[in-house]
């Protein structure tokens, strides 16, 4: 088998570069990575095609390595996979740099600095395209939750370590695997407040963080995450805030995975910021006109029940007492 997979790169690298002869000369970078278990890298390419004006990609270079990449490597790895006629003795892509229109990055500072490189060292400066869905991926990080922010906080903190308990006593719990917000998977802060939503705080509290406390499982986070819901009064807004989050995000967060699909970016953004726009454009009351403040309005109904149940059942006897006094 080892010995096929030379002969068949190659075979495939000559049915790229023939039907590359008959596209534009004119082409796009696509480059991304992931660090989630090993440190990938992948390179693509966008060109149209000469006589059908059809955009087709391309994956060029695919990799993992064991250590983190910095700049300079990654400017190396781009030149020989596109633009270097024999790389290790094999024949690459060798397109015409000149003809390198712009670049599909992230805003990690290794892209930022492989660009810088490549403008440096090769004199060419193709437009930067930043992934627009870094913009959406994180909804609700910066929004203004006095508590919400804070209970999410905690429970990540409760789930940080692939191997704690408090992961294990999650899934035995809840009957699911316990989200957190970090990684760099597109909506994960999202997701993780559509999850606390779904259980519901009540759950969480006596089901899960009372438990991890007691016994010592991410007992700080546990104990921290217990005070910010152990008023009634901060619990509701925790509430509310959280399935605010969650009917808001929702459509920002369905239309980042959409701008992260494999149809042509430009297009493919540009209608889902159109969607966007016309969605939020005339205001809140326009917005939750479409019936998207489910989750929202059924929390709200619930702190409201949950507030009256605390406080207000007394107040017509202290009007009497009064007006007796």
């Amino acid at each position: 088998m080892n010995d096929n997979v030379p002969v068949l790169n190659k075979l495939h690298l000559k049915k790229l570069v023939d039907f590359l002869y008959d596209c534009e000369p004119g082409h796009v970078v696509i480059m991304d990575g992931s660090p989630l278990f090993a440190e990938a890298e992948c390179v693509m390419i966008r060109v149209v095609h000469k006589k059908t004006r059809r955009i087709h990609e391309f994956l060029v270079h695919l990799a993992l390595y064991a250590e983190a990449l910095d700049g300079a490597t990654i400017a190396k790895h781009v030149g020989d996979a596109l633009y270097d006629e024999n790389v290790d003795g094999m024949r690459h892509l060798n397109m015409n740099l000149r003809e390198w229109k712009a670049t599909s990055i992230d805003r990690a500072g290794t892209n930022k600095k492989a660009m810088d490189i490549i403008h440096q060292d090769k004199g060419v400066e193709p437009f930067l395209a930043y992934c627009v869905s870094h913009g959406t991926a994180g909804c609700g990080k910066k929004g203004n939750m006095s508590v919400g922010a804070e209970v999410v906080k905690f429970l990540t903190g409760m789930v940080k370590y692939r191997l704690c308990k408090a992961r294990n006593i999650f899934r035995n719990a809840f009957g699911e695997r316990a989200r957190k917000t970090g990684g760099v998977r597109w909506g994960r802060y999202h997701e993780m407040c559509e999850q606390i939503n779904r259980i519901g705080l009540t759950r969480y509290v006596e089901e899960y963080a009372k438990i991890c406390a007691k016994n010592g499982w991410s007992e700080k986070s546990a104990e921290r995450f217990l005070e910010e819901v152990e008023d009634p009064h901060d619990f509701c807004i925790a509430c509310v805030e959280i399935a605010a989050l969650v009917d808001v995000g929702h459509p920002l967060t369905t239309e980042t995975y959409i701008c992260e699909s494999k149809q042509p970016g430009a297009f493919t953004v540009w209608e889902g910021l159109s969607k966007l726009r016309a969605m939020f454009g005339h205001g809140i009351d326009g917005f939750d006109a479409g019936n998207h403040f489910v989750e929202l309005d059924k929390r709200a109904k619930e702190a409201a029940k949950t507030m009256q149940d605390k406080f207000i059942v007394s107040f017509p006897v202290q009007i009497m007492s009064r007006r007796s006094f």
